[in-house]
């Protein structure tokens, strides 16, 4: 049985270096894009409080900018659309042109500008 072992170790490690991934990628076309290239920068504004704001959508992230302040937002369970929450409280629920934005509670529809 000490004579089987090693050339059953030494097939075994040539079966692994034959099935691994290890390969250099090649340089593809059809490859995606980077994450800048993946974005998508719109601006919305809710008549009830007459504010603006963008948003820059990348991926399963939001970057919300209101008042100059950048709030990173994360995607999250909707029914419908899109639904983007942030750890500071705001809450985006786009669909289309238009949205939802929700701040302490108060939650108002907007439509998109740009």
């Amino acid at each position: 049985m000490g004579k089987l072992a090693f050339p059953l170790t030494v097939v075994a490690a040539m079966f692994l270096v034959a099935c691994s991934d290890n390969q250099p990628v090649a340089n593809n076309a059809d490859e995606p894009q980077s994450f800048n290239e993946n974005m998508t920068a719109k601006t919305y504004h809710c008549a009830e409080d007459d504010i603006s704001f963008s948003v820059t959508y990348a991926g399963d992230t939001a970057v919300l900018v209101l008042d100059g302040q950048e709030h990173l937002m994360q995607q999250a369970v909707a029914a419908s659309g899109v639904r983007y929450v942030s750890d500071d409280g705001l809450e985006w629920h786009v669909k289309g042109d238009e949205g939802a934005f929700g701040q302490d509670d108060d939650t108002q529809m907007c439509t998109l500008t740009e």
